[in-house]
């Protein structure tokens, strides 16, 4: 019979610093390892990590982390966790490309990405803005035109649900959602 353990390093009661642990056999798969951002007090503090001393000292058991999502609150600690425990990382594209990010500080490459694009009808000075510089930049970052696939919706609450059809019928990498409401406008 197989000895499963599940807990916690980070994240518990807070927010930020997600860092989890499933121990089957010796054999340690993280999940996630994030980090926290200081409150005012704090001077001088840049980031809250969890504390990485039960894994550093069993790295040979570290077979993998699995990412849930690019949030700082769930992956920005891995830059601090892979330089003392080299261990493959798992994720989806997206995620991985801003892993990636965070180690050259720049915006990643898009050659090999494909993304949906929402906007919302409602406010189109804004929101035609909005989509020129997103189309901008992902052509600035290698994207192919033919990969960014634009769906305008009516309105702001719309927005969620054109999110959701990309998502699910739909091959994208990653969702852009673009709106605008202006008080005394909706």
């Amino acid at each position: 019979m197989s000895q499963i353990k599940f807990f916690a390093l980070g994240g518990l009661g807070e927010n930020g610093k997600n860092l989890y642990c499933l121990e089957i056999n010796e054999k340690i798969l993280v999940l996630d390892a994030g980090l926290k951002h200081p409150s005012g007090d704090l001077l001088g503090v840049d980031a809250i990590v969890p504390d990485i001393g039960y894994l550093e000292a069993r790295k040979q058991d570290v077979i993998g982390i699995l990412l849930s999502h690019a949030h700082d609150k769930h992956v920005g600690a891995i830059p601090m966790l892979i330089k003392t425990i080299p261990a493959p990382v798992f994720g989806t594209k997206y995620t991985i490309a801003v892993i990636k990010v965070s180690f050259r500080g720049k915006l990643p490459a898009a050659d090999d990405m494909k993304f949906g694009i929402v906007v919302s009808e409602w406010n189109p000075e804004v929101t035609e803005a909005l989509l020129q510089g997103a189309v901008r930049t992902l052509r600035r970052c290698g994207c192919a035109e033919h990969n960014i696939l634009i769906k305008y919706v009516p309105g702001t609450f719309e927005l969620a649900l054109g999110a959701q059809f990309f998502a699910e019928y739909t091959d994208v990498d990653a969702v852009i959602a673009l709106g605008c409401v202006i008080q005394g406008e909706t």
